[in-house]
């Protein structure tokens, strides 16, 4: 909108009285310029006669279009349209015959460059040649130098994309004193397992995320996400069972009675928690099904799984803590017995929320249950390798607040995921670990212990990769899968050049 400055386009009607410094004028094909003549139905008059008119128009106009500029005028026509030759405009031939003009093919720009992207791309493929020969605008800054240094760049990431190398990802020896000092600030920060896992999974993720606080746009949902469904199930559960353990009723081999008694204070829980919700959108009305009851009936719901496999388990171990928080958790509401402001792992500070802890008093041992909408447990070697921190850091967690708080030490038995996906062949506890040994308590405390060494030897190890400001691509196998489908910087991330 600022006159004499950028590209105006337009029609010729607009340009009367406007002064340009060149002019481009295109579509001179017969039928475009001139137009065709239309007629009015009612009031067409003489045809001959209106048609001579309107060509007079077209031709003055095409006129005043001509008297518009002052260092360059640009004739141009397309010679087809898809499979249709076109016919020159008829104002264009006359104008031919009363000029000398000079034409224009695509070979007199072949050596022409017309913006910075395509000449870096020039460079980058000719770096090996004489580019003595490129003539660049005055304002325009280029050192080849910098160029070939950047290529040089670019080929170590391609061809060594985890070298020790700033620009791979490893900063250690690149940083000011300022910047190193901002890094091992990070030590004394409390982390939580989500941010360790996305550590060992991706520290280049982690580094865009938690360092650098990258936001991300993401669209917005009328749907009941699966994140909500799974804090409404957390918070019926937690209120149910303290509540359950309020009243002295072991779920557990229960009887007919106190499985009524637990039945109604679950359902009754449930319906008040969703009815302060306010659920009534037409888009989560199938989760309230879940939750409550496939066309009104309890015994085909996620509730009442849930009583069944409960009562139906005969492992001995008996819920005792719900929403055990460990380090300091903002907004907590679950159990505060046990909770501390902080909690360390070696010298790492920490924090996170056990859904429940159970404990075996016969046998002496604790184990931890972790509620999960999909039901998808850590594999073996995830575990093993410390990608998946979760189970042990919690399991580690709840035995040493017991030991420090109740002075009762329990050995850690094992660690459990809680599907409450809502499918039968999914739907109940599974046991997750680095090994099994069925009915051997002391194998199977021996493997749990051998995993929280693994955890905590990993956080460890993480911290201090993360304060020396090693953030590197993801070095996972199954890295696309794991990570980089769902990752929110994946456009600035260079693992596709990699891969």
């Amino acid at each position: 909108e600022k006159p004499g400055y950028g590209v105006l386009v337009t029609t010729l009607n607009e340009i009367r009285g406007i002064q340009f410094d060149y002019l481009f004028i295109a579509g001179l094909t017969d039928g475009d310029f001139p137009t065709r003549y239309s007629p009015e139905i009612f009031f067409s008059g003489s045809f001959v006669k209106e048609e001579i008119r309107h060509q007079t128009e077209e031709r003055y106009h095409f006129y005043q279009a001509l008297c518009s500029w002052k260092k360059g005028l640009y004739l141009s026509h397309p010679l087809t349209d898809e499979r249709k030759e076109l016919v020159e405009s008829n104002f264009l031939q006359e104008f031919k015959a009363a000029f000398e003009l000079t034409g224009k093919t695509e070979e007199d720009y072949s050596d022409i460059i017309f913006s910075r992207p395509e000449f870096l791309k020039y460079v980058g493929e000719s770096i090996k040649d004489n580019l003595t020969d490129i003539r660049l605008p005055g304002e325009e800054k280029f050192n080849i130098k910098d160029a070939e240094g950047a290529i040089a760049i670019n080929k170590t990431r391609l061809t060594e994309p985890f070298a020790e190398s700033p620009f791979t990802g490893v900063l250690t020896n690149e940083l000011t004193k300022e910047l190193k000092d901002k890094l091992l600030e990070l030590k004394n920060n409390q982390y939580s397992i989500t941010q360790l896992e996305s550590y060992a999974k991706c520290p280049f993720q982690y580094f865009a995320d938690r360092v650098l606080h990258l936001n991300t746009l993401e669209e917005p949902s009328e749907e009941l996400e699966a994140f909500e469904l799974g804090s409404l199930l957390h918070a019926i559960l937690f209120e149910f069972y303290t509540r359950l353990k309020g009243e002295n009723i072991i779920l557990q081999g229960a009887d007919d009675k106190n499985f009524k008694k637990a039945e109604n204070l679950l359902f009754k829980t449930a319906r008040d928690k969703i009815d302060r919700l306010k659920l009534n959108s037409s888009l989560t009305f199938y989760e309230k099904e879940k939750i409550l009851g496939i066309d009104n009936d309890k015994r085909n719901s996620i509730l009442y799984r849930f009583l069944l496999e409960e009562r139906n388990s005969k492992d001995g171990f008996i819920p005792e803590f719900f929403e055990l928080a460990f380090g300091k958790v903002d907004k907590f509401t679950g159990d505060k017995s046990l909770s501390g402001e902080e909690f360390e792992v070696g010298e790492v500070k920490v924090r996170g929320k056990i859904d429940r802890v159970d404990i075996n008093q016969e046998d002496g041992t604790i184990k931890i249950v972790d509620y999960k909408l999909s039901g998808n447990r850590p594999r073996q070697y995830e575990l093993q390798s410390g990608i998946s921190l979760q189970l042990p850091l919690y399991l580690y967690a709840a035995k040493e607040l017991i030991k420090s708080q109740l002075q009762k030490n329990y050995e850690p038995f094992g660690a459990e995921i809680y599907s409450l996906k809502f499918n039968e062949k999914d739907f109940g506890s599974k046991l997750a670990g680095i090994g099994r040994a069925k009915n051997d308590k002391e194998k199977m405390v021996q493997l749990a212990e051998e995993m929280i060494k693994i955890c905590i030897e990993s956080i460890s190890k993480y911290v201090k990769e993360i304060t020396s400001g090693k953030f590197n691509l993801s070095q996972l196998e199954d890295r696309e899968n794991k990570v980089c489908k769902y990752c929110n910087f994946r456009s600035i991330c260079r693992i596709q050049e990699v891969n």
